[in-house]
Protein backbone atom coordinates (compact mmCIF):
# COMPACT_ATOMS: atom_id res chain seq x y z
CA UNK A 1 0.00 0.00 0.00
CA UNK A 2 2.88 2.28 0.95
CA UNK A 3 4.81 1.11 -2.27
CA UNK A 4 1.71 2.24 -4.59
CA UNK A 5 1.15 5.51 -2.69
CA UNK A 6 4.31 6.59 -3.38
CA UNK A 7 4.01 5.93 -7.48
CA UNK A 8 0.79 8.11 -7.47
CA UNK A 9 2.74 10.77 -5.48
CA UNK A 10 5.34 10.94 -8.59
CA UNK A 11 3.70 10.05 -11.37
CA UNK A 12 1.04 13.65 -9.84
CA UNK A 13 4.43 15.40 -9.77
CA UNK A 14 5.15 14.50 -12.94
CA UNK A 15 1.92 15.38 -14.51
CA UNK A 16 2.00 18.87 -12.40
CA UNK A 17 5.79 19.72 -13.50
CA UNK A 18 4.99 18.77 -17.26
CA UNK A 19 1.63 20.84 -17.80
CA UNK A 20 3.49 24.04 -18.75
CA UNK A 21 6.08 22.51 -20.87
CA UNK A 22 4.46 23.41 -24.09
CA UNK A 23 4.57 27.14 -23.21
CA UNK A 24 8.19 27.56 -21.88
CA UNK A 25 9.70 30.58 -20.64
CA UNK A 26 11.63 32.82 -23.31
CA UNK A 27 15.63 32.82 -22.50
CA UNK A 28 16.35 36.05 -22.02
CA UNK A 29 20.03 34.65 -22.98
CA UNK A 30 19.38 34.07 -26.57
CA UNK A 31 20.86 36.28 -29.24
CA UNK A 32 18.83 36.97 -32.47
CA UNK A 33 21.52 36.63 -35.41
CA UNK A 34 20.13 38.49 -38.16
CA UNK A 35 20.18 36.48 -41.65
CA UNK A 36 23.21 37.22 -43.67
CA UNK A 37 22.34 39.98 -46.66
CA UNK A 38 24.60 38.32 -49.24
CA UNK A 39 26.11 34.90 -49.40
CA UNK A 40 29.66 34.15 -51.15
CA UNK A 41 30.97 30.64 -51.56
CA UNK A 42 34.33 30.43 -51.35
CA UNK A 43 36.88 28.02 -51.90
CA UNK A 44 40.51 26.75 -52.41
CA UNK A 45 42.57 25.73 -55.49
CA UNK A 46 45.26 23.56 -53.98
CA UNK A 47 46.85 25.54 -51.23
CA UNK A 48 48.04 28.49 -53.55
CA UNK A 49 44.77 30.42 -54.09
CA UNK A 50 40.84 31.05 -53.52
CA UNK A 51 38.55 31.34 -56.00
CA UNK A 52 34.82 32.72 -54.91
CA UNK A 53 32.22 30.30 -57.16
CA UNK A 54 29.05 31.73 -56.18
CA UNK A 55 27.66 34.61 -54.84
CA UNK A 56 23.70 35.17 -53.36
CA UNK A 57 21.67 38.01 -52.72
CA UNK A 58 23.27 40.54 -55.09
CA UNK A 59 24.75 40.52 -58.53
CA UNK A 60 27.87 38.70 -58.44
CA UNK A 61 29.88 41.16 -60.61
CA UNK A 62 29.15 43.89 -57.91
CA UNK A 63 30.98 41.61 -55.34
CA UNK A 64 33.90 39.62 -57.32
CA UNK A 65 34.97 38.25 -60.28
CA UNK A 66 33.95 34.75 -60.06
CA UNK A 67 36.12 31.66 -60.25
CA UNK A 68 39.30 34.12 -60.79
CA UNK A 69 42.19 33.52 -58.28
CA UNK A 70 42.60 35.47 -55.52
CA UNK A 71 39.85 38.10 -56.83
CA UNK A 72 39.93 41.47 -55.39
CA UNK A 73 36.11 41.64 -53.11
CA UNK A 74 33.55 44.76 -52.83
CA UNK A 75 31.81 44.98 -49.21
CA UNK A 76 29.16 47.41 -48.48
CA UNK A 77 28.72 48.48 -45.16
CA UNK A 78 25.70 47.25 -42.90
CA UNK A 79 25.12 44.79 -45.04
CA UNK A 80 25.59 41.16 -43.13
CA UNK A 81 27.53 38.66 -45.06
CA UNK A 82 28.22 34.67 -44.90
CA UNK A 83 31.18 33.24 -46.28
CA UNK A 84 30.67 29.70 -46.87
CA UNK A 85 34.11 28.25 -46.87
CA UNK A 86 34.27 24.72 -49.30
CA UNK A 87 38.00 24.61 -48.38
CA UNK A 88 37.39 23.51 -44.90
CA UNK A 89 38.96 23.04 -42.13
CA UNK A 90 42.14 22.48 -43.77
CA UNK A 91 41.87 26.40 -45.41
CA UNK A 92 40.40 28.57 -42.72
CA UNK A 93 39.81 32.22 -44.25
CA UNK A 94 40.66 35.15 -41.99
CA UNK A 95 40.22 39.15 -42.72
CA UNK A 96 43.19 41.51 -42.19
CA UNK A 97 43.69 45.11 -41.95
CA UNK A 98 46.66 46.59 -44.08
CA UNK A 99 49.27 45.62 -41.01
CA UNK A 100 48.53 42.04 -41.30
CA UNK A 101 46.70 41.92 -37.82
CA UNK A 102 44.07 39.33 -37.94
CA UNK A 103 40.32 41.04 -37.42
CA UNK A 104 38.17 37.69 -38.02
CA UNK A 105 39.25 34.86 -38.60
CA UNK A 106 38.00 31.23 -38.51
CA UNK A 107 38.83 28.57 -36.32
CA UNK A 108 41.23 28.46 -33.12
CA UNK A 109 42.60 31.76 -33.85
CA UNK A 110 41.20 34.90 -32.31
CA UNK A 111 40.58 37.88 -34.28
CA UNK A 112 40.64 41.15 -32.77
CA UNK A 113 37.03 42.59 -33.60
CA UNK A 114 35.66 39.05 -33.12
CA UNK A 115 33.83 40.54 -29.49
CA UNK A 116 32.17 43.65 -31.27
CA UNK A 117 28.50 43.34 -30.68
CA UNK A 118 27.87 45.53 -33.93
CA UNK A 119 29.65 43.10 -36.42
CA UNK A 120 27.82 39.77 -34.43
CA UNK A 121 30.62 37.29 -35.56
CA UNK A 122 29.68 33.83 -36.24
CA UNK A 123 31.82 30.66 -37.73
CA UNK A 124 31.77 27.07 -37.44
CA UNK A 125 33.94 24.59 -39.82
CA UNK A 126 31.38 25.28 -42.87
CA UNK A 127 31.06 29.22 -43.08
CA UNK A 128 31.48 32.93 -41.21
CA UNK A 129 29.07 35.63 -40.90
CA UNK A 130 29.31 39.41 -39.65
CA UNK A 131 28.25 42.54 -40.60
CA UNK A 132 30.12 45.20 -42.41
CA UNK A 133 30.18 48.03 -39.64
CA UNK A 134 31.80 51.42 -40.30
CA UNK A 135 34.27 50.24 -37.62
CA UNK A 136 35.07 46.94 -39.50
CA UNK A 137 35.11 48.94 -43.05
CA UNK A 138 37.63 51.29 -41.88
CA UNK A 139 40.01 48.59 -41.01
CA UNK A 140 39.48 45.71 -43.22
CA UNK A 141 42.49 45.80 -46.17
CA UNK A 142 42.11 41.90 -47.04
CA UNK A 143 41.56 38.43 -46.92
CA UNK A 144 43.79 35.31 -46.42
CA UNK A 145 44.12 31.81 -45.83
CA UNK A 146 45.18 31.33 -42.03
CA UNK A 147 47.46 28.40 -42.92
CA UNK A 148 48.26 29.09 -46.64
CA UNK A 149 49.50 32.97 -46.94
CA UNK A 150 49.47 32.83 -51.11
CA UNK A 151 45.61 32.38 -50.67
CA UNK A 152 45.09 36.02 -50.12
CA UNK A 153 43.26 38.59 -52.16
CA UNK A 154 42.21 42.42 -51.00
CA UNK A 155 39.06 43.84 -50.06
CA UNK A 156 37.82 47.47 -51.25
CA UNK A 157 40.92 48.36 -53.06
CA UNK A 158 39.13 51.00 -54.54
CA UNK A 159 38.44 52.92 -51.14
CA UNK A 160 42.02 52.02 -49.64
CA UNK A 161 44.40 55.39 -49.67
CA UNK A 162 46.79 55.23 -52.01
CA UNK A 163 48.84 58.21 -53.46
CA UNK A 164 49.60 57.98 -57.00
CA UNK A 165 52.66 56.45 -58.62
CA UNK A 166 55.60 58.51 -60.12
CA UNK A 167 57.01 56.14 -61.92
CA UNK A 168 56.12 52.64 -63.07
CA UNK A 169 58.47 49.83 -63.75
CA UNK A 170 57.63 46.77 -65.61
CA UNK A 171 59.63 43.56 -64.51
CA UNK A 172 59.79 39.95 -65.88
CA UNK A 173 61.40 36.53 -65.50
CA UNK A 174 63.78 35.23 -67.62
CA UNK A 175 63.24 31.65 -66.38
CA UNK A 176 64.48 31.40 -63.23
CA UNK A 177 67.79 32.88 -63.95
CA UNK A 178 67.23 36.59 -63.78
CA UNK A 179 65.32 39.24 -63.86
CA UNK A 180 64.73 42.30 -67.03
CA UNK A 181 63.16 45.63 -67.24
CA UNK A 182 60.47 45.50 -70.03
CA UNK A 183 59.47 49.04 -69.90
CA UNK A 184 59.68 52.16 -67.74
CA UNK A 185 57.39 55.34 -67.18
CA UNK A 186 57.85 58.76 -65.34
CA UNK A 187 61.44 58.36 -65.45
CA UNK A 188 64.48 57.81 -67.98
CA UNK A 189 67.68 56.43 -68.04
CA UNK A 190 67.56 54.64 -64.46
CA UNK A 191 68.05 51.05 -65.80
CA UNK A 192 68.60 49.26 -68.79
CA UNK A 193 66.19 47.80 -70.22
CA UNK A 194 65.70 44.06 -71.71
CA UNK A 195 69.51 43.54 -70.39
CA UNK A 196 69.51 41.01 -67.37
CA UNK A 197 69.71 41.88 -63.73
CA UNK A 198 70.23 45.47 -64.43
CA UNK A 199 71.07 47.91 -61.74
CA UNK A 200 68.41 50.67 -61.15
CA UNK A 201 68.77 54.11 -59.74
CA UNK A 202 65.84 55.62 -57.50
CA UNK A 203 64.99 58.48 -56.45
CA UNK A 204 63.97 59.31 -52.60
CA UNK A 205 60.28 61.14 -52.49
CA UNK A 206 59.00 59.68 -55.35
CA UNK A 207 56.90 56.89 -55.33
CA UNK A 208 57.09 53.75 -57.26
CA UNK A 209 55.02 50.73 -59.15
CA UNK A 210 56.79 47.42 -59.61
CA UNK A 211 54.22 45.25 -62.28
CA UNK A 212 55.67 42.12 -61.94
CA UNK A 213 55.13 40.23 -65.04
CA UNK A 214 56.65 37.10 -63.60
CA UNK A 215 53.93 36.26 -61.73
CA UNK A 216 53.54 34.28 -58.27
CA UNK A 217 56.35 31.59 -59.04
CA UNK A 218 58.64 34.70 -58.96
CA UNK A 219 57.76 36.99 -56.52
CA UNK A 220 59.68 40.68 -55.75
CA UNK A 221 61.34 41.74 -52.75
CA UNK A 222 63.75 44.40 -51.95
CA UNK A 223 66.78 43.54 -49.51
CA UNK A 224 69.31 45.52 -47.65
CA UNK A 225 73.16 44.57 -47.78
CA UNK A 226 72.84 41.94 -44.75
CA UNK A 227 71.02 40.39 -47.53
CA UNK A 228 67.30 41.13 -45.01
CA UNK A 229 63.95 41.92 -46.74
CA UNK A 230 62.69 45.25 -46.36
CA UNK A 231 59.62 44.77 -48.76
CA UNK A 232 58.22 41.91 -49.90
CA UNK A 233 55.74 40.60 -52.56
CA UNK A 234 53.86 37.32 -51.33
CA UNK A 235 53.97 35.34 -48.33
CA UNK A 236 57.34 36.53 -46.79
CA UNK A 237 56.81 39.87 -44.68
CA UNK A 238 59.30 42.59 -45.30
CA UNK A 239 61.04 44.14 -42.37
CA UNK A 240 59.32 47.78 -43.14
CA UNK A 241 56.12 47.06 -44.74
CA UNK A 242 54.49 47.99 -41.34
CA UNK A 243 56.35 51.81 -42.38
CA UNK A 244 52.87 54.39 -42.61
CA UNK A 245 55.41 56.24 -45.10
CA UNK A 246 56.99 53.62 -47.43
CA UNK A 247 53.04 53.37 -47.83
CA UNK A 248 53.73 49.57 -49.06
CA UNK A 249 50.80 48.28 -51.27
CA UNK A 250 51.14 44.86 -52.65
CA UNK A 251 48.60 42.24 -55.00
CA UNK A 252 49.76 39.16 -57.51
CA UNK A 253 50.26 41.49 -60.23
CA UNK A 254 52.24 44.70 -58.68
CA UNK A 255 53.88 46.27 -55.51
CA UNK A 256 54.25 49.79 -54.64
CA UNK A 257 56.20 51.90 -52.60
CA UNK A 258 57.33 55.47 -51.41
CA UNK A 259 61.22 55.32 -51.65
CA UNK A 260 61.27 56.93 -48.12
CA UNK A 261 64.91 58.79 -47.04
CA UNK A 262 65.32 55.31 -44.11
CA UNK A 263 64.52 52.97 -47.01
CA UNK A 264 66.48 54.79 -49.23
CA UNK A 265 69.43 54.12 -46.76
CA UNK A 266 68.55 50.76 -46.27
CA UNK A 267 67.98 49.88 -50.02
CA UNK A 268 70.66 47.94 -51.52
CA UNK A 269 69.06 45.22 -54.09
CA UNK A 270 65.84 43.43 -55.76
CA UNK A 271 65.65 40.06 -55.49
CA UNK A 272 63.22 37.08 -56.81
CA UNK A 273 62.31 35.26 -53.41
CA UNK A 274 62.25 31.79 -54.48
CA UNK A 275 65.21 32.17 -57.53
CA UNK A 276 67.95 33.99 -55.71
CA UNK A 277 70.18 34.17 -59.50
CA UNK A 278 67.66 36.39 -59.96
CA UNK A 279 68.95 39.82 -58.52
CA UNK A 280 70.38 43.25 -59.34
CA UNK A 281 71.59 46.28 -57.01
CA UNK A 282 70.08 49.24 -56.13
CA UNK A 283 71.53 52.57 -56.41
CA UNK A 284 69.63 55.06 -55.38
CA UNK A 285 70.75 58.59 -56.55
CA UNK A 286 73.79 57.41 -57.64
CA UNK A 287 75.95 59.63 -60.28
CA UNK A 288 77.81 57.03 -61.33
CA UNK A 289 81.14 57.95 -63.20
CA UNK A 290 82.03 55.91 -66.43
CA UNK A 291 84.77 53.53 -66.04
CA UNK A 292 88.08 54.73 -67.16
CA UNK A 293 88.98 51.03 -67.78
CA UNK A 294 87.75 48.19 -69.10
CA UNK A 295 89.20 44.72 -68.78
CA UNK A 296 87.08 41.90 -70.54
CA UNK A 297 87.68 38.41 -68.61
CA UNK A 298 86.81 34.72 -69.75
CA UNK A 299 86.38 31.25 -68.55
CA UNK A 300 88.62 28.09 -69.53
CA UNK A 301 85.96 25.90 -68.73
CA UNK A 302 85.85 25.63 -64.96
CA UNK A 303 89.53 25.58 -64.37
CA UNK A 304 90.54 29.37 -64.98
CA UNK A 305 90.19 32.46 -65.96
CA UNK A 306 91.52 34.49 -68.99
CA UNK A 307 91.86 38.47 -69.41
CA UNK A 308 91.49 38.98 -73.60
CA UNK A 309 91.30 42.28 -74.09
CA UNK A 310 92.39 45.53 -71.62
CA UNK A 311 91.49 49.12 -73.07
CA UNK A 312 92.24 52.35 -70.79
CA UNK A 313 95.68 50.81 -69.46
CA UNK A 314 98.56 49.24 -70.29
CA UNK A 315 100.93 46.24 -68.92
CA UNK A 316 98.55 45.54 -65.97
CA UNK A 317 97.83 42.15 -66.70
CA UNK A 318 99.03 39.05 -69.06
CA UNK A 319 96.61 38.30 -72.01
CA UNK A 320 95.41 35.06 -72.79
CA UNK A 321 96.97 33.53 -69.65
CA UNK A 322 95.74 31.43 -67.50
CA UNK A 323 94.82 33.30 -63.66
CA UNK A 324 97.37 35.82 -64.64
CA UNK A 325 98.14 38.57 -61.69
CA UNK A 326 96.20 41.89 -62.46
CA UNK A 327 97.36 45.11 -60.82
CA UNK A 328 94.80 47.29 -60.28
CA UNK A 329 95.59 51.67 -59.32
CA UNK A 330 93.37 53.25 -56.73
CA UNK A 331 91.34 55.48 -57.32
CA UNK A 332 90.35 54.30 -60.70
CA UNK A 333 86.76 53.07 -61.65
CA UNK A 334 87.31 49.45 -63.91
CA UNK A 335 84.79 47.99 -65.24
CA UNK A 336 85.10 44.08 -65.83
CA UNK A 337 83.22 42.81 -69.12
CA UNK A 338 82.64 38.97 -68.16
CA UNK A 339 82.31 36.60 -71.11
CA UNK A 340 81.76 33.64 -68.91
CA UNK A 341 78.35 34.94 -68.40
CA UNK A 342 75.84 33.55 -65.80
CA UNK A 343 77.50 30.10 -65.18
CA UNK A 344 80.57 31.89 -63.85
CA UNK A 345 80.10 34.60 -61.85
CA UNK A 346 82.77 36.70 -60.61
CA UNK A 347 84.16 37.44 -57.34
CA UNK A 348 86.47 39.82 -55.82
CA UNK A 349 87.70 38.77 -52.03
CA UNK A 350 89.98 39.47 -48.98
CA UNK A 351 92.85 37.30 -47.69
CA UNK A 352 89.97 35.31 -45.63
CA UNK A 353 88.03 34.29 -48.86
CA UNK A 354 85.73 36.70 -47.93
CA UNK A 355 83.24 38.48 -50.78
CA UNK A 356 83.98 42.20 -51.39
CA UNK A 357 82.33 42.28 -54.34
CA UNK A 358 80.10 39.52 -55.42
CA UNK A 359 78.36 39.47 -58.89
CA UNK A 360 75.18 37.15 -58.55
CA UNK A 361 75.06 38.06 -54.37
CA UNK A 362 76.08 40.41 -51.62
CA UNK A 363 79.65 41.47 -50.91
CA UNK A 364 80.65 43.92 -47.54
CA UNK A 365 81.36 46.57 -50.32
CA UNK A 366 78.01 46.29 -51.98
CA UNK A 367 76.37 49.83 -50.68
CA UNK A 368 79.47 51.73 -50.59
CA UNK A 369 78.82 55.74 -51.82
CA UNK A 370 82.26 55.78 -52.90
CA UNK A 371 83.14 52.42 -54.70
CA UNK A 372 79.47 52.66 -56.40
CA UNK A 373 79.24 49.27 -57.71
CA UNK A 374 77.05 48.53 -60.24
CA UNK A 375 76.63 45.04 -61.75
CA UNK A 376 74.27 42.73 -63.70
CA UNK A 377 75.35 39.13 -65.14
CA UNK A 378 77.95 40.94 -68.11
CA UNK A 379 79.64 42.82 -65.93
CA UNK A 380 80.80 44.40 -62.99
CA UNK A 381 81.87 48.36 -62.37
CA UNK A 382 83.54 49.66 -59.14
CA UNK A 383 85.96 52.31 -58.47
CA UNK A 384 88.58 51.24 -56.21
CA UNK A 385 88.88 52.91 -53.17
CA UNK A 386 91.70 53.19 -50.57
CA UNK A 387 89.38 51.05 -48.26
CA UNK A 388 88.75 48.23 -50.68
CA UNK A 389 92.20 47.86 -51.71
CA UNK A 390 93.28 47.38 -48.56
CA UNK A 391 91.49 44.23 -48.17
CA UNK A 392 91.66 43.01 -51.80
CA UNK A 393 93.63 40.52 -52.75
CA UNK A 394 92.22 37.72 -55.20
CA UNK A 395 89.59 37.79 -58.54
CA UNK A 396 87.34 34.50 -58.43
CA UNK A 397 84.76 32.17 -60.17
CA UNK A 398 82.11 32.17 -57.35
CA UNK A 399 81.06 28.57 -58.70
CA UNK A 400 84.65 27.39 -59.30
CA UNK A 401 87.21 28.33 -56.56
CA UNK A 402 89.76 26.88 -59.18
CA UNK A 403 89.37 29.76 -61.01
CA UNK A 404 91.30 32.74 -59.50
CA UNK A 405 94.19 34.85 -59.42
CA UNK A 406 95.95 37.59 -57.52
CA UNK A 407 95.42 41.10 -57.52
CA UNK A 408 98.05 43.72 -57.04
CA UNK A 409 97.71 46.99 -55.60
CA UNK A 410 99.93 50.27 -56.87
Amino acid sequence: MKKLSYLTLLFTLFVFAGCDSDNPEPDDNEDEIPVADVIITIDNVEASAWIITAVEGTTASEVTALNTENPDIKLEENVRYQFINDGGSAHPIDFRDANGTKLLAQGTIEGSLESDENILWEENEESVSFTFTSNLSDQINSYFCTLHPAMAGLINPDLISVPESDVTITIDNVESSAWIFTNIEGATNIAELNTENSSIQLETGLRYTFINNGGTNHPLDFRNNENEKLLAQGTTEGMLESDENINWVESNESVSFTLTESLNASLTSYYCSNHNSMNGSINPEASVPEPTVTITIDNVSATAWVFTTVDGAENITTLNSENADITLTVGTRYRFINDGGTGHPLGFQDATDTYLIKQDGNGSFDNDSEVQLVKDDTKVDFTLTQSLADELTTYICTFHPAMTGNIIIQ
